[in-house]
């Protein structure tokens, strides 16, 4: 009887486990898609402010996000070339 609950228990720690490795592996890829996101937002010349802002983050946080997915470099905004 005892080991029936014991196995019980098992799998259902197994379960919990597989479905805590899925949404890890989610977090991490949405989070990553987001960096992506700021370091383009950055590159097109937005402002900290506005970024932090639209990723409900501080702007010390999307610098942060923003040089760990641009390879250890704070991303600077593109130069623009004049009109003719």
């Amino acid at each position: 009887m005892y080991q029936l609950a014991e196995d019980i228990v098992n799998s259902v720690s197994m379960e919990n486990l597989a479905e805590l490795t899925s949404s890890a592996a989610q977090i991490v890829e949405s989070t990553e898609a987001r960096d992506r996101l700021i370091v383009e937002a950055r590159l097109d010349g937005w402002p900290w402010a506005s970024i932090a802002e639209a990723a409900k983050m501080t702007p010390a946080g999307v610098q942060k996000a923003a040089t760990r997915a641009n390879g250890g470099v704070l991303p600077v905004p593109r130069q623009r070339q004049p009109q003719n």
